[in-house]
C-alpha cells in the first residue's frame, strides 16, 4: 500500500515535469492522468515481476511454512499458567529459532 502511494506520487511529480519542462508545455489534466496511469501500471508489473519472479516467492508455500512455524512454536511449549513469564520467553525464542530456520531462505535474493 505504501509502495503503491510512493509510486503514485512519483509518476505525479515526474509527469509534471515531463510536460512543463521537456515538452514546454503547461500542464494537461488529460496529459497528466494519462501519463500517471500508464507509469503506474507499468511500474507495478515491475515490482509484481520482481517480487513473484526474481526472488522467486511462493506464495502458497510461504504461507504453509508461517502456519507450520507458528503451531510448532505454540505447541512446543504449552502455556501452563505456572510462570507466565518463562512460558512467554521460551515462546518468543522458539519464535526466534524458527524464524531463522523457515524465513531467512524468503528474504535471501536469488538473482537468475
Amino acid at each position: 500500500m505504501l509502495i503503491g502511494a510512493a509510486v503514485t506520487v512519483g509518476t505525479s511529480y515526474l509527469a509534471v515535469y515531463v510536460t512543463n519542462n521537456l515538452l514546454g508545455k503547461k500542464m494537461n489534466a488529460f496529459v497528466f492522468g494519462s501519463l500517471m496511469l500508464i507509469v503506474t501500471n507499468l511500474l507495478e508489473y515491475v515490482i509484481e515481476y520482481y517480487v513473484t519472479v526474481w526472488m522467486q516467492v511462493d506464495t502458497e508455500h510461504f504461507i504453509h511454512r508461517l502456519r507450520h512455524a507458528y503451531t510448532q512454536a505454540i505447541t512446543r511449549e504449552p502455556l501452563t499458567g505456572i510462570d507466565v513469564n518463562t512460558n512467554i520467553n521460551s515462546l518468543t525464542n522458539n519464535m526466534t529459532i524458527i524464524s531463522d530456520q523457515y524465513f531467512l531462505p524468503f528474504l535471501t535474493i536469488n538473482p537468475q
